[in-house]
């Protein structure tokens, strides 16, 4: 039947096991073809952008080349000269696939075309912005005069620094070609260029090329919008340049269209997402998924195979194993019982049987109690004491025989009770002598225990004696203790009794002595001495113990040590000096002690010639200390007075009371007993506490703290600080504290409870509260402040006043606020942090996050300090060791934290490892907050890898600052560089060399462009390498360059300029001719020629003149 219905169970769970396996095959099919889509579109998006980015950086080539077409054009005096057509011409020849024509566009509207045509400009909205100076890209457009679709981009010519012209270029659509790469996703897919109203400036040579017409219009109108998209949407994102992607079904396919627009005029770009490159992602992954689920099934049915094989094996070897176990039970002379979890009989050997005068088929699922005189219950039943107090012993009477119980719990693999199995033992003789045993251990004057050696002490037997010391009864024991000792010891006696009983059993110690207090009846203790003896009892182990009551002996011990301490008191006080002197003119010393002797350098036989004690005291205080005296004895009969002696040529302030004696007192009649203190260091300390005070209310003065008076009979708060008068609102005077704090608006009425209760506490005498709470303020963001209450005692020990101070937290609060989120804030800091750690500054020590630094940096302590001088010199870039070991440092933290400067960045270079030689850049954040707990000041720290930022920032700018076909700086950037470092540097003696290029424009038209790009280039590196790095070195045009020496002189400059002319002499040849270049060079100096950058280029042109005047390929100097 069990093999039916486990049967039964394995087949419904192999059903349940199919229908899940494949729900979630179908579940994770949908999600893998959801995150293939996904990942794709981002895959297609960011494509885009970066075609955007080429379109936008091959438009800034365009004019880059536009411009050197345009300053070729100025050299002729007449712009439209025929010289100048020709040469138009002959550019618009060279690149006639990509270029339509180039033309000269006038302020009058007129055109001059390279194809020699003259026509009339209708549309001037363009000329209009090129005539300020801007470089301007035309729509994409369809033109008569073009006979197809292209674009313009025209640029400002300028002559004389004023624009005279614009330089037009028409594009063929075949341009952008070269800054596109139109086959993506391993040429499943392509990008288009459009304008805003659909018409297409470039589509790509596709194979799946969607787009078939010149106008998008015209797919979209026949394809169905999918997904909640519609045409209408689509027209709107055009219209307000967004991007986004959008689902169409065209002849019964799907396709997924991305727009994103370019930032040129209303250009756009679009792509296509092919379906199919999805679909075949996700159906791989989807087969590899199918596989597995088979495996798993056929896991599954292997092992049910090999648990039924088992679950046959396990039942023929439980049979074989049940007749093997009553064999040997019945073979156990003492008698046992097998119970079930309900305490019904399922097995009793052969003995057990004999002792109850039955058969087994009479008991087997009888009640245990069926071989007892009496009913099972809670008292006697060693089942049922087994689970309600833990003890399995028990006990039963039969026949006159005493059986002594002994009960187990019988337990499966998962610890749940399965049964019971109790043994039998007649105890008959024991009990005769234990009785024996109990007369004779009331006899003994103490109380005898015997206990087990448990953690409990569970005291097994208790004799009379022991119950009168305790006052309870044994039943009370048993229920209020659980028979246990320890539970009876008190509370701040127990770990030292436990420590003396685990040394007694690991020492195999035999006796022992100690002492504790026990709880008595009373509620009250009394004093135990305690001997105790390891003994063996029953072949076990248990602690014999007699107990003697000592209370009255410790209260005689106690009384005996307050009257010593009272003599240690009076003793004490005798430290000092101690002298008598006669009651005369100048106190003569009769007597002293050791003490005054060695202060004063005296002995007996300077004492016996004759000493006084104004011979000790300043002449000018003596006559002011005897009146002092005799105006004190004048009402009483003692003497009270401080007053400078001289100790061994040191003033010493002393301390003296004396005792006027006027009857005859053994050799003593009118005299004085002095006793005398050395109060010097109580007065020097008195001072600089006064000091102190006055240095802590100049402090407090200065701070943002707020420190005033509670006088608490008075209910009243004062403080004497104008600035918190007028910066705060507080009065100098607040009445009705605390009663009246329920009033006050300016608490914030959810803290107000808590400051009242800061101020009760104090007034009931606790030595200082604290609170924190927020004050509020119409119009402004809450602040917090922590209160602190310090509480002074009068000479009663009542509390008088207390001193409280105020002080901002708000800014801690809101960086515990942080440090309450730390795990959400960890998680995302973390995510791009490469290390993150706590270090407490307080303490000069790392707390967390620095484990790994010491395994993998080799770190080599925990003191913050060292770590970071180590670290300075071992990791961080020298350029920037100096910031760093700046910000990082301890004291100046520390500082910024007190000022309330919470936030600490920097970025700097640092190595990977010690045997690294490149560097990374990170970014290094720390948040000082301080502790709640220990009020320590902490400084949370993360750094970030920031080496991909920092060098794309590196190469922005340097594509920002620098003309790409030289190398050098371009013109904005010379001019900024001069300007600045002349602004800074105005006395400094610089010179500013401006070459120009003879023969540059001969180079162009003759032997072409690209010949001129590289003379270019080989000038550039010519004057680079003759000058300086921290040098100024820039192309400020077409073939003019700027030179900029710091820190030079004219005759170091005339040197300079000698060797550019010769290193810039060269031959340039082409084909069939050659062409000469030199430079003319003009120098201008500062501070002579001025101490700005227009002067000294204005006095460097006019010397650049000159020299031309006189002839090229030579130098001069302004005004020579």
């Amino acid at each position: 039947m069990k093999q039916k219905q486990t049967l039964r169970f394995f087949i419904a769970l192999f059903i349940v096991f199919a229908f899940a396996e494949i729900f979630f095959f179908y579940q994770y099919a949908k999600d893998v073809y959801r995150i293939s889509e996904d990942s794709n579109e981002e895959r297609l998006k960011e494509s885009a952008n970066q075609h955007v980015e080429l379109i936008l950086h091959g438009l800034e080539d365009d004019s880059n080349h536009l411009k050197d077409i345009a300053d070729n054009l100025t050299w002729s005096d007449t712009l439209t000269c025929e010289e100048n057509i020709q040469y138009l011409d002959s550019v618009v020849k060279k690149q006639e696939e990509e270029i339509l024509r180039l033309a000269i566009d006038l302020p009058n509207k007129m055109t001059y075309t390279s194809d020699g045509h003259i026509l009339k400009i209708n549309d001037s909205e363009y000329l209009d912005e090129v005539m300020q100076g801007k470089i301007v890209h035309t729509k994409i457009e369809k033109t008569q005069v073009e006979a197809g679709i292209s674009y313009s981009t025209i640029i400002p010519i300028y002559k004389d620094n004023q624009v005279i012209a614009g330089l037009r270029c028409v594009y063929q659509p075949a341009h952008l070609s070269k800054m596109l790469n139109s086959s993506i996703f391993q040429g499943k897919s392509y990008f288009n260029v459009m304008n805003g109203d659909g018409l297409f400036l470039y589509q790509a040579k596709h194979e799946k090329q969607l787009f078939q017409d010149e106008m998008i219009q015209d797919t979209l109108n026949a394809a169905h919008f999918l997904k909640g998209a519609s045409y209408e949407q689509f027209l709107a994102d055009i219209k307000a340049q967004k991007s986004g992607f959008v689902n169409i079904s065209l002849n019964d396919k799907e396709h997924e269209l991305y727009y994103a627009p370019i930032g040129i005029q209303n250009w756009y770009i679009v792509s296509e997402l092919p379906k199919e490159l999805v679909s075949a992602y996700s159906s791989d992954i989807q087969k590899e998924a199918l596989i597995l689920f088979g495996k798993v099934g056929a896991c599954f049915i292997a092992l049910s195979a090999v648990f039924f094989y088992s679950r046959y094996r396990s039942n023929n070897q439980l049979k074989k194993s049940n007749r093997y176990f009553h064999y040997v039970m019945n073979k156990v002379p003492s008698p046992i019982t097998i119970m079930d979890k309900d305490k019904n009989i399922t097995f009793m050997n052969e003995a057990a049987l004999h002792m109850i005068q039955k058969d087994l088929k009479e008991v087997v699922g009888k009640p245990c109690s069926i071989w007892k005189t009496q009913n099972c219950h809670t008292q006697n039943c060693a089942v049922c004491r087994l689970l309600h107090h833990k003890n399995p012993i028990s006990s039963f009477i039969r026949d006159d025989c005493t059986y002594m119980v002994n009960s187990s719990l019988l337990q499966n693999e998962k610890n749940e009770t399965i049964g019971f199995i109790e043994t039998f033992q007649n105890i008959s003789e024991v009990i005769e002598k234990e009785k024996e045993l109990a007369t004779l251990i009331d006899n003994i004057p103490g109380g005898v225990l015997l206990c087990d050696d448990d953690a409990d002490c569970t005291i097994q037997v208790m004799s009379d004696r022991f119950l009168e010391i305790v006052g309870y009864t044994q039943e009370e024991i048993r229920k209020d203790f659980h028979q246990s000792l320890s539970a009876m010891i008190r509370e701040d006696d127990k770990e030292a009794f436990y420590q003396l009983k685990q040394h007694v059993l690991t020492q195999k110690q035999t006796h022992f002595e100690t002492h504790y207090h026990l709880k008595t009846k009373n509620k009250g203790y009394v004093s135990i001495y305690h001997c105790g003896e390891l003994i063996k009892y029953h072949q076990k182990e248990k602690f014999c113990n007699v107990l003697i009551d000592v209370t009255e002996q410790e209260k005689i011990r106690k009384q005996l040590d307050e009257k010593n301490l009272e003599l240690r008191y009076i003793s004490e006080n005798m430290n000092g000096m101690m002298l008598v002197t006669k009651f005369d003119d100048r106190f003569k010393i009769l007597y002293t002690n050791a003490v005054f002797k060695d202060t004063f350098e005296l002995d007996d036989e300077r004492i016996a010639q004759g000493v006084h004690l104004l011979d000790f005291v300043p002449i000018q205080v003596n006559d002011k200390l005897k009146d002092e005296i005799h105006r004190q004895l004048d009402y009483k009969e003692t003497i009270d007075v401080q007053y400078r002696m001289i100790s061994k040529n040191q003033l010493i302030w002393v301390s003296s009371k004396g005792k006027h004696i006027k009857e005859q007192y053994k050799d003593l009649q009118d005299g004085i007993i002095w006793i005398c203190m050395d109060i010097s260091k109580e007065k020097k300390q008195n001072e600089e506490i006064r000091i102190n005070a006055e240095r802590y209310r100049i402090a407090v003065s200065n701070t943002n703290s707020i420190v005033f008076d509670y006088l608490i009979k008075e209910h009243c708060i004062k403080h004497d600080n104008d600035m918190i008068e007028d910066k705060y609102h507080i009065p100098k005077c607040i009445e009705g504290i605390p009663q009246d704090i329920q009033k006050f608006s300016m608490i914030h009425e959810d803290d107000r409870g808590v400051v009242m209760d800061c101020f009760y506490k104090v007034e009931l005498g606790e030595k200082q509260a604290y609170c924190e709470f927020r004050l509020q303020k119409a119009g402004y963001r809450n602040r917090w402040f922590s209160l602190k209450l310090v509480t002074i005692f009068d000479d009663h020990h009542d509390p008088r006043k207390a001193v409280g101070i105020l002080h901002d937290i708000s800014e801690q609060k809101e960086l515990e606020q942080f440090a309450d989120k730390e795990s959400t804030l960890r998680a995302t800091i973390l995510k791009d942090a490469i290390d993150f750690y706590v270090i407490n500054l307080s303490r000069n020590k790392f707390v967390e996050g620095h484990e790994r630094w010491k395994q993998d940096m080799l770190i080599p302590s925990d003191d913050f300090d060292a770590v970071n001088s180590w670290i300075e010199s071992e990791y961080v870039h020298p350029d920037d060791a100096a910031a760093f070991a700046k910000v990082v440092d301890r004291k100046r933290l520390l500082e910024h934290f007190e000022q309330g400067l919470l936030r600490e960045r920097i970025t700097y270079r640092r190595r990977i490892n010690r045997q690294s030689s490149s560097y990374i850049w990170v970014n290094t954040i720390i948040h000082l907050l301080q502790s709640k707990e220990s009020h320590d000041i902490l400084a949370i720290c993360n750094i970030q890898n920031v080496t991909e930022e920092k060098e794309k920032e590196v190469r922005l700018i340097d594509q920002a600052q620098k003309d790409l076909l030289s190398g050098m700086f371009n013109k904005v950037t010379t001019q900024q560089m001069i300007a600045q470092y002349l602004n800074e540097h105005p006395d400094t003696s610089c010179a500013f060399f401006l070459i120009d290029i003879d023969n540059f424009k001969h180079v162009n038209d003759t032997l072409g462009h690209a010949m001129g790009d590289e003379v270019i280039h080989e000038i550039s590196q010519r004057i680079l390498t003759l000058f300086r790095s921290e040098d100024i070195a820039g192309r400020v045009g077409g073939d003019e360059f700027v030179v900029f020496m710091k820190h030079t002189t004219r005759e170091i400059a005339e040197k300079k300029a000698e060797m550019l002319c010769e290193h810039l002499r060269m031959k340039v040849k082409g084909e069939n001719q050659i062409v000469h270049i030199s430079a003319t060079i003009g120098i201008s100096l500062a501070p002579l020629h001025g101490i700005d950058f227009t002067s000294l280029y204005q006095h460097g042109d006019e010397a650049l003149y000159q020299v031309k005047k006189r002839g090229k390929n030579n130098y001069g100097f302004y005004g020579e």
